[in-house]
């Protein structure tokens, strides 16, 4: 559950973000995002109920094997690009992928979440200028503050198939600014074990220049890359091929795949401590935003009547 300060969400001018991340996840139903269950408020508080993928952050099984076997990293990289390409062609463009905004559900399949930085494009070449993500995926022309639309996603989409691959995001340093430097100036290096067909991929989706990268003419140049020829996009869709790897977990409350560090904190009181903690004209800005998935509550009662 994800829980939202009201006035720090205006305090903040996140209000907008908030309520494209809402929208995405109530409107943008794939295999591979996320399921809102329910959106509510309380005088205070917005809150967001997700379904529960107790599969862990590929971020845990990354850092724990340190890098993925080659058809591992195809088979992710596959269902990774039927996500991006659902929002895209909704004209959303994600903003954020990393190894901590994709979630393994129990059968090893993908999903991505956490859609707080996603902007909606007013077009299919619509641009944007925040500058906003995570250090080590952003884009070239993020840096540069040139404005950027969809194809930023291409470029953090080729960051993590290197990641995966090697260990390391490409052109990472700890010195952020370094690192920076390194994402706009710097050659990208392989490892010797990096196959011929990988590295041109992998090269094309780098490609500095927004306009000449892999996937920006048309997502289809990617699917139609060598690097993807041994899958069959209509069973990846249908999650008609046995994931790679499956982890280990006991029960439907099982948390094992997560980080200790995040699964021992003690969680906050979400109660409202006032009454009317916003004026009525304020919760105005709120209005609309709470959602419940019926086909959800019509699965749990059929459970529920099943136990019985």
């Amino acid at each position: 559950m994800k829980i939202l300060n009201k006035s720090k969400l205006l305090e903040s001018d996140q209000l907008e973000h908030t309520k494209t991340e809402r929208a995405v996840l109530q409107y943008m139903s794939h295999p591979f995002l996320v399921n809102l269950i329910y959106a509510f408020q309380t005088s205070d508080k917005l809150y967001m109920v997700m379904e529960f993928v107790n599969g862990g952050e590929l971020f845990f099984h990354l850092k724990k094997e340190k890098r993925f076997a080659p058809d591992r990293v195809r088979f992710y990289a596959a269902e990774l690009f039927l996500a991006i390409l659902h929002l895209h062609t909704h004209n959303i463009v994600y903003r954020d992928l990393k190894p901590e905004n994709i979630l393994m559900r129990p059968d090893g399949h993908l999903c991505l979440t956490d859609f707080g930085l996603s902007k909606i494009l007013s077009d299919h070449f619509g641009r944007t200028h925040t500058f906003c993500g995570t250090p080590e995926y952003l884009a070239p022309e993020v840096l540069l503050q040139k404005g950027h639309g969809k194809p930023v996603d291409w470029w953090s989409y080729g960051i993590l198939i290197y990641e995966m691959l090697i260990g390391i995001p490409a052109f990472y340093s700890e010195n952020v600014q370094e690192m920076y430097d390194n994402i706009i100036h710097s050659d990208l290096v392989f490892p010797s074990f990096v196959d011929a067909t990988t590295r041109d991929f992998l090269s094309k989706l780098l490609e500095r220049d927004p306009s000449q990268r892999l996937g920006t003419k048309s997502p289809q140049e990617i699917k139609d890359h060598p690097y993807f020829d041994s899958i069959d996009w209509e069973k990846i869709y249908n999650k008609e091929v046995d994931p790679p790897f499956i982890p280990r977990i006991k029960n439907e409350t099982d948390t094992s795949c997560f980080e200790p560090d995040f699964t021992n904190q003690p969680p906050t009181d979400s109660l409202p401590e006032t009454a009317d903690a916003l004026g009525e004209s304020v919760q105005k800005e709120f209005e609309g935003f709470t959602f419940v998935d019926n086909s959800r509550l019509r699965d749990m009662s059929g459970d529920l009547h099943t136990s019985a």
